[in-house]
């Protein structure tokens, strides 16, 4: 009898390890728990708990390691004036946008014409209001910028899932999950850039489409053109769906709310610095000289993808233009798989029109908004179960490990 009872209790291992995607070898017990830690981390929370305790990680490395940021190399801003120290290892993760968007925080746009003021005026408004709010709470607006962006991030990630998991399954969104994490350039949901509640108004606008919740729908809509630039190519999305679509109530009123919230831009931006058009004009002040005309100006777009130079930073990285042909690819695919409307006709115009506009510059950094159509790039089928293979996702971390140590060589990630 000892005998049988071994080999059923062999076999009842052997069934708990193919439930949790494991193989069980001569009885031995660690694949199977392999396989139920695996089977933890590869949901929705799991990626997101191993995300941030890297990136964590990451940040007490750098604080431990890292350069210090030379006063020539923090961006635009002074930042005595938003009380992080000039040698402090933190400007590593304040300088650029996030300086400016604190300062905006504190003291809001400037009107007197100065380049300084009007540097400040590309930088759009909802991150600095939000901000703003935060810094009521009396906490150091240094730690108040940084916790607000983490937060904003991990919501944003959820949201994100949650949006996936209106058109696929639970495993296909979760490595896609994966892989959006893994892509190098979220680091800037780490950031106190404006990535993270971007990402968490668009997903909770595709939720709010595809369950029929109107009011949701508007106040994403009507708050996307505040965030960034591509929140007025969400408004253009929208009022496509409008146009080429037969459902037209769906897309009636998240258009005229997005209609209404790029017209609310514009209006903040004119009553604070005197000129509506002055976050458009102040471009270019700054590297790319971005302009909407560049789309249209052929040569100009060819000069700018040929204009290689730099291993990798802002200007003229190869990298920047292998991953537009990427692009490329995905954009057929993204045409050709992809079903639903504000998913397909966005990604790909917050693929191409950066892109051209700013002649390939930091393009890789755009192109994180473009994944939000990761799950239909990846499958045919909506309820596939595979999902993304995990050597893809390994990839991905390499690549974004590669990344950081440039981040810290150099303090640019985009």
């Amino acid at each position: 009898m000892l005998p049988i009872r071994m080999g059923i209790a062999s076999q009842d291992l052997k069934r708990a390890a193919a439930k949790t995607g494991s193989d069980l070898v001569d009885g031995s017990l660690t694949p199977l728990i392999w396989g139920r830690v695996w089977g933890k981390l590869d949901t929705c929370w799991g990626v997101i708990v191993v995300w941030k305790l890297v990136t964590v990680a990451i940040w007490l490395i750098f604080l431990g390691i890292g350069p210090e940021l030379s006063s020539d190399n923090r961006g635009h801003v002074e930042l005595e004036s938003i009380e992080v120290p000039p040698s402090s290892k933190w400007t590593s993760w304040m300088s650029w946008d996030g300086a400016s968007y604190q300062y905006l925080a504190l003291h809001w746009y400037g009107d007197s014409g100065e380049i300084d003021d009007r540097l400040y005026h590309a930088h759009y408004p909802l991150l600095p209001t939000f901000l703003r709010a935060a810094f009521a709470l009396g906490f150091s607006p240094l730690a108040t910028s940084v916790v607000f962006c983490q937060v904003v991030g991990v919501v944003a990630l959820y949201a994100l899932y949650s949006a996936w998991r209106c058109h696929f399954s639970a495993k296909c969104s979760v490595r896609a999950l994966w892989l959006f994490c893994a892509y190098p350039w979220s680091l800037f949901l780490e950031q106190v850039y404006t990535e993270g509640i971007t990402v968490l108004l668009l997903a909770l606008l595709l939720i709010a489409v595809h369950r029929d919740r109107t009011l949701l729908a508007c106040a994403c809509a009507l708050l996307l053109p505040s965030a960034r630039p591509t929140g007025h190519l969400v408004t253009l999305s929208l009022i496509v769906c409008l146009l080429v679509t037969k459902d037209q109530r769906r897309w009636l009123w998240p258009a005229i709310a997005g209609s209404v919230g790029t017209g609310l831009y514009f209006g903040v931006i004119g009553l604070s610095t005197g000129d509506a058009w002055s976050g458009f004009s102040a471009q270019q002040f700054y590297p790319a000289k971005g302009s909407i005309l560049n789309v249209i100006d052929l040569p100009a777009v060819l000069r700018g993808f040929a204009n290689v130079a730099e291993s990798h930073y802002m200007h003229r990285s190869p990298i920047d233009r292998g991953l537009f042909l990427w692009f490329l690819f995905e954009a057929w695919l993204i045409a050709t798989r992809c079903h639903e409307p504000l998913v397909r006709v966005f990604s790909l115009a917050a693929g191409f029109i950066p892109a051209l506009s700013n002649l390939f510059f930091s393009f890789a950094r755009f192109h994180l908004l473009c994944l939000v159509s990761l799950p239909w790039i990846l499958t045919k089928r909506p309820k596939n179960e595979q999902g993304c293979p995990l050597e893809v996702v390994a990839a991905g971390l390499l690549i974004k490990a590669v990344l950081l140590w440039r981040h810290w060589t150099f303090l640019w990630a985009g």
